[in-house]
């Protein structure tokens, strides 16, 4: 539902990743790792949505599943084991 919302909400024209690109960033915790990765960059609208559903999983909660793909790897929610400084260092 959300990603779906994600999809009709964001405007995918030819401007869209220089409006993004370092100027949106969002959290996700890579699985089995559980390394937090900030991102700032994304290839494209679907990249950005896909990110955004990695960074807000919550395991089991959204759509009944551990984790969710994103870029080749499963991901939970980017705040799971997120440190003050995850929060505002670059990438």
């Amino acid at each position: 539902l959300i990603d779906e919302w994600l999809e009709e909400l964001i405007i995918d024209d030819d401007k869209l990743l220089s409006r993004v690109n370092e100027k949106v960033s969002l959290l996700v915790t890579e699985v089995p790792s559980f390394q937090t990765k900030k991102l700032s960059r994304f290839i494209s609208k679907q990249d950005l949505i896909g990110a955004n559903m990695a960074s807000i999983h919550i395991p089991l909660f959204l759509d009944g599943k551990i984790t969710t793909p994103f870029r080749g790897s499963a991901h939970i929610d980017g705040s799971f084991l997120a440190e003050t400084g995850d929060y505002c260092c670059d990438e």
